[in-house]
């Protein structure tokens, strides 16, 4: 995300394409912790329940994904993303919780998926049509818009200054 000069307060044109950059690098994101999640190679072993991640595919380790929600994401949603993904959900009633998605072994970094999960999202992740974006307040410290999905669903986001620079606070999926 960027911060403009002395970082103050942000014109209607930054802000959006502010906004605009965030909502486009969130959608990988999106399909990654929400959606279809990353691609593994099978290990030939039916008893794994993580197999690797496919070299392939565009986070291979879990700094790498770590850093990237980072710099989309506001600390805490960001936070939230990779807890989920790397610790799950757990609740009272079995069938409620959600099981880690992701994992490491030991001290490496590279990413394993769970071959049995299924995508928490049970739509398609969103796309939207980036265009439309509509900025309703700017401040300092936070920038409130509307996007639109290609189907033309408005979606109410925000994005939050930290450590000077603007970053999303809302889900966008």
């Amino acid at each position: 995300a960027i911060c403009m000069v002395g970082c103050g307060k942000l014109s209607k044109d930054e802000a959006k394409s502010t906004v605009n950059k965030l909502v486009e690098e969130a959608y990988v994101l999106n399909e990654i912790y929400f959606g279809k999640g990353l691609q593994y190679e099978e290990t030939g072993n039916p008893n794994d329940l993580y197999l690797p991640v496919l070299s392939i595919e565009s986070y291979i380790t879990k700094s790498a994904l770590v850093e990237k929600t980072k710099e989309v994401y506001s600390e805490t949603y960001a936070q939230s993303l990779i807890d989920m993904a790397f610790n799950g959900i757990a609740s009272e009633v079995e069938s409620n919780a959600v099981f880690a998605r992701y994992m490491v072994h030991d001290d490496d970094d590279l990413l394993y998926v769970r071959k049995d999960i299924e995508p928490i999202s049970k739509n398609p992740i969103s796309e939207y049509d980036l265009s439309k974006t509509e900025i309703t307040k700017i401040s300092k410290r936070f920038i409130e818009a509307t996007i639109y999905s290609k189907d033309n669903r408005a979606v109410e986001i925000t994005l939050v200054r930290e450590n000077d620079v603007f970053r999303l606070d809302t889900p966008t999926y």
